[in-house]
């Protein structure tokens, strides 16, 4: 399956272990998860905001990270309205990238869910999708 990381769920996984971290670790080891470059930046820039990494540890943990997924290119998809502008590539990247899920914990893209072929879950909804 391909599976879509937002940036949320990036962070979570690289900052605490929790659902999220669980989610990824299952993810990498069975399916392809697929990132865009500003997934990537903007949790880059968030573990340096909400944790005490400095930049150069944050960049380095992203970049680690990113070795293990595919990154996808960015799209603007401008059939379906998004709510929060930034979101738009999120969803045209992971719409482009012809991912199965997007999976989320942004409300902006959850309120999509039904409206796309693509499926479009929170964390938890995923994981205890994936261990049935």
């Amino acid at each position: 399956m391909r599976i879509f990381a937002d940036a949320n769920v990036v962070f979570s996984a690289l900052s605490k272990n929790g659902v999220c971290f669980e989610l990824l670790e299952l993810c990498l080891s069975e399916h392809e998860v697929l990132v865009s470059e500003q997934v990537l930046d903007e949790t880059a820039r968030t573990l340096v905001k909400v944790t005490r990494y400095s930049r150069q540890e944050a960049d380095s943990m992203v970049a680690g990270f990113a070795r293990n997924v595919t990154i996808c290119p960015p799209h603007v998809y401008k059939e379906i309205s998004v709510r929060d502008p930034d979101d738009v590539e999120i969803f045209g990247a992971a719409r482009f990238a012809q991912a199965d899920i997007l999976v989320t914990g942004d409300k902006d893209l959850l309120v999509l869910h039904g409206i796309t072929e693509m499926n479009i879950l929170r964390p938890r909804e995923l994981l205890d999708l994936l261990n049935e």
